[in-house]
């Protein structure tokens, strides 16, 4: 997952998307379990598990569905903000943040990326389908 900026306008500003984005995937080491990097060893998993993966398919999200896959991360990031503690914690160097987070600072960043998205900046994600059968 990045945040990319449409090709007719790469002076868009795109620095507090990134900067999110940054921050859940640097945010799994902190056992936040924020990142959605399980899925690329979903398969491995499910094997060990005694199951037979099918199909497994890496499909870049369509262009008419980039608006709607930022809005949707947005509000998932919002439900985010509610769990995050209202004092100061640490977070790995990202830049564009400060070497600590809050729940302010966290929903200030946000808003900044819904602007950000609303101008066109998009967050750019491949939609995964798995298929597996419990092995006979």
């Amino acid at each position: 997952m990045r945040a990319d900026v449409p090709p007719n306008d790469p002076k868009l500003p795109s620095e507090a998307t990134t900067a999110l984005i940054e921050f859940f995937h640097k945010s799994q080491s902190a056992n936040a379990h924020l990142s959605s990097d399980w899925l690329y060893s979903l398969p491995t998993t499910m094997k060990s598990r005694g199951c037979e993966v099918l199909t497994q398919q890496w499909t870049p999200a369509k262009k008419q569905l980039q608006r709607a896959w930022c809005d949707n991360y947005l509000t998932v990031w919002q439900g985010v903000m509610a769990k995050l503690p209202e004092e100061e914690f640490p977070i790995p160097p990202i830049q564009g943040l400060q070497e600590k987070m809050t729940r302010g600072l966290f929903f200030k960043v946000l808003q900044k990326a819904a602007a950000e998205c609303a101008q066109g900046v998009f967050i750019n994600c491949e939609l995964c389908t798995f298929v597996c059968r419990k092995a006979a």
